[in-house]
């Protein structure tokens, strides 16, 4: 089961919900017993939505509700374009990178954190697994929509950081059973604050934060006869005047004012 559609109404209920129990403070609890990567900015491991689980994409979007408007909007068209392109193409990375800057460092999810940290044989293993997946949705594009992905697109893929070392220069790790135990932090929490109906449809399930996004916006099918549209114009011909019809249309952005961020709250 996966999550299909969040009404505006919803997610204004969720995300008070989120500031109320100051569930911000005890994710931070959390992130800050994570071993801290060293990233220099390459970016490289951007090249995608950040995975997550639903309440941190409420924690994700109750960031962004206190960043400057001007860039929260150019955050939610990132996050349309990537989501409806990157079946297609590889021009398009996570929305919340600015230059090499993360915009959501402070608050930046678990996946991200336990990036370079694998040790090399299981990320070997989370590569061959995203690779099977990417077959898969591949083949479901040809076989349903007569859609043939690009290779490169569907097979793109980046090595752990080589820079990640400690003090002694030995390559910082994290094993499955330490992430299982941060994970398990986080469903605890999880399971303390959000509704039934999410907790089963977000199960052992990671989403891109970018389809989580535009599910408040359509239904995911919708959102998935959009993409096809979008797709097979951009395949065929090159453009994206379907695209951009819709960005002028519907105002995609980070609204509910009234949902104060957990910092300016604090």
């Amino acid at each position: 089961m996966s999550i299909e559609y969040i009404s505006k109404e919803e997610l204004d209920e969720l995300l008070s919900i989120f500031e109320e129990n100051n569930i911000r403070r005890q994710l931070d609890f959390i992130y800050e017993r994570v071993p801290e990567n060293k990233c220099e900015r390459c970016t490289e491991c951007c090249f995608g939505s950040a995975q997550i689980h639903f309440g941190e994409f409420l924690s994700l979007y109750s960031y962004v509700q206190g960043l400057p408007e001007e860039t929260q909007k150019e955050i939610a068209e990132r996050a349309v374009r990537y989501e409806l392109l990157n079946p297609v193409t590889l021009d398009h990375k996570c929305p919340f990178l600015d230059g090499k800057d993360c915009l959501v460092h402070e608050v930046l999810p678990l996946h991200c954190r336990f990036f370079g940290m694998y040790p090399e044989h299981e990320y070997d293993d989370l590569r061959e697994k995203s690779k099977k997946q990417n077959t898969s949705v591949a083949i479901h594009y040809a076989r349903n929509h007569r859609l043939l992905l690009s290779e490169e697109v569907m097979t793109y893929d980046v090595d752990q950081c080589s820079n990640n070392v400690d003090e002694k220069g030995n390559k910082k790790l994290l094993t499955q059973r330490e992430r299982d135990l941060y994970y398990n932090m986080f469903v605890s929490l999880h399971n303390r604050y959000l509704p039934d109906d999410i907790l089963t449809a977000d199960e052992d399930e990671l989403n891109n934060f970018t389809f989580l996004y535009m599910v408040t916006y359509f239904p995911s099918e919708e959102l998935e006869e959009t993409r096809v549209e979008i797709a097979k114009e951009f395949l065929e011909k090159g453009t994206m005047k379907k695209l951009d019809a819709l960005l002028k249309k519907h105002n995609f952005d980070f609204g509910m004012a009234k949902v104060r961020s957990i910092d300016s709250a604090s």
